[in-house]
């Protein structure tokens, strides 16, 4: 069975994107993660180690 390097694809998937965003009207390859692209780039933006935190104001009803 082959190993996947995640760390390695979101690596590149993340530069690809970086260049895209901040070049308009170029194109770059995206890596297949488990043989998709949404992953790959859910895996790029959503990065495990980082973490997120959502504020919302409580409202009552």
């Amino acid at each position: 069975m082959d190993s996947v390097d995640i760390e390695k694809k979101n690596r590149k998937n993340f530069r690809s994107l970086l260049d895209v965003l901040s070049m308009p009207g170029t194109t770059s390859k995206v890596n297949k993660l488990f043989d998709s692209y949404v992953l790959s780039v859910g895996s790029v933006l959503l990065y495990s180690e980082v973490s997120y935190i959502i504020k919302l104001k409580k409202i009552l009803v």
